[in-house]
This record gives C-alpha cells, sequence and structure tokens, in this order.
C-alpha cells in the first residue's frame, strides 16, 4: 500500500510512501458468491500485505473467481474488487484452450 501524495505512482523503487500497518481483509468467492477463503493481516514496513491461496491441480476448481480487498488505515476504509480464473490443465500440465 502506498501514500496517494508521497508515492502517488505507487513506485516500489521509491523508498518513502509505504503505508506500513494498514488492516487488509481479502475475501476469496466463487461463482455461486461461497466464500472460498479469507484472509487478514497488516501491512509490512515495505507497504506489502502477503497471503497465499493454493488451488488443487487436480481441476476441480475450474472457473471465475471474485476477490474483495477492503483495507483500513488511520480511519479510513478502502475497498478494491478483482476477478480472476482458474483454468484447466491437460495431463501433461499444457492449458486447455478457453471455449
Amino acid at each position: 500500500m502506498f501514500d496517494e501524495q508521497l508515492n502517488p505512482l505507487r513506485d516500489v523503487n521509491k523508498r518513502d510512501g509505504y503505508i506500513i500497518g494498514a488492516n487488509v481483509n481479502i475475501q476469496i468467492t466463487n461463482s455461486e458468491g461461497s466464500e472460498i477463503w479469507s484472509d487478514r493481516g497488516q501491512t509490512s514496513n515495505t507497504g506489502y500485505y502477503e497471503g497465499f491461496l493454493v488451488f488443487p491441480s487436480d481441476n476441480r476448481l475450474i472457473g471465475e473467481y471474485a476477490a474483495k480487498y477492503t483495507v483500513e488505515y488511520q480511519g479510513n476504509t478502502v475497498i478494491y474488487y478483482d476477478t480472476f480464473f482458474v483454468l484447466e490443465y491437460n495431463a501433461d500440465r499444457t492449458m486447455k484452450p478457453i471455449a
């Protein structure tokens, strides 16, 4: 997370403008709206928050997912939304064409 005034371009190479200690809450839901994973924590001394979600390699979770990121810092709350896809792979680990 970066301070919009000190680091408006979110330049990771810039040595200031990081937001340290922001509360982060992440929710991942499937296409039916059911939550499949969530995590929470705080940004590090470099403004990053890391969480890990591992999808099994047996293709049982193929589909579209929605991510909601809620960030709270000094009484302000910002919510970001994103969509991602888990694609199907062949036995030789090559990706199957998207239909």
